[in-house]
């Protein structure tokens, strides 16, 4: 099938399922499309196939802080058209703004048993820009770095443009998918410089269960702003994942 992009939406021509998830394939251009039994299947798999350790963590690392919930608009006719709206970073990474033509085919991996549809471009070029990405996972105290001396000049839908040039976004959060009782609020932005920024820990009953908090707190001169508050468990705390992005010819000027 083809496939094509329409300002951020992926335009796929048939029916797709009307739930997908939604990651970065293993190269630029190219995205993993799994709906809800394929996508619970993908994780188990990914626990079976490879040992614990560093690997796993990597490799869930990559997946997980791509993931993103999507619901597909579908067209009905005689030719059925599957719109998918489409998050700036995964946009970007399929480098929908190119040149290229893109197709849409079914994968079945019948030796690991895993399906997915894969996106990528066939022809032409792709528009994935030269930037330096990092994402941040869980560890709220990795982001006072980022934020600490820097003043907000642009903000909205949990994406917070630094004066340094430097994009913070919250992208992704699988907590409900994947059963963990793991979420984040929404990312806000303080107004004026940050001239420092505290975590603070603490914890919340629900049930029999107790979970973690943390807090991110920007101090700046009109007072202190709650910028994003995570709960969760130790263990799926790191469901909670942030897109740090740098313009390359900024970073090294």
């Amino acid at each position: 099938m083809k496939a094509s992009f329409e300002q951020q939406d992926l335009i796929i021509e048939g029916k797709m399922p009307e739930q997908l998830v939604i990651t970065k394939g293993l190269n630029p251009g190219e995205l993993f499309l799994f709906d809800g039994p394929e996508w619970d299947n993908f994780v188990q798999r990914l626990d079976m196939l490879l040992e614990a350790g560093a690997i796993q963590r990597s490799v869930r690392r990559y997946f997980f802080s791509s993931a993103f919930d999507c619901e597909v608009t579908v067209q009905d006719g005689e030719d059925p058209v599957s719109r998918l709206e489409l998050p700036l970073y995964l946009f970007e990474w399929a480098g929908g703004f190119g040149q290229g033509d893109y197709t849409i085919s079914k994968r079945q991996d019948e030796e690991n048993g895993i399906s997915r549809w894969e996106v990528r471009c066939s022809e032409g070029e792709t528009g994935t820009e030269e930037a330096e990405e990092i994402i941040y996972q869980g560890d709220l105290r990795k982001l006072k770095e980022v934020l600490e001396g820097r003043e907000v000049i642009s903000a909205g839908q949990n994406r917070i443009v630094l004066d340094s040039g430097t994009e913070l976004e919250l992208i992704t959060n699988l907590g409900g998918r994947m059963g963990a009782p793991a979420f984040a609020e929404e990312l806000r932005a303080p107004e004026g410089r940050i001239q420092s920024v505290r975590t603070r820990s603490g914890s919340i009953e629900s049930g029999e269960d107790e979970f973690e908090t943390f807090e991110m707190l920007a101090e700046t001169e009109t007072g202190t702003v709650k910028i994003l508050e995570v709960r969760g468990s130790d263990e799926y705390g790191e469901l909670c994942c942030f897109r740090v992005r740098r313009n390359k010819q900024q970073t090294e000027a």
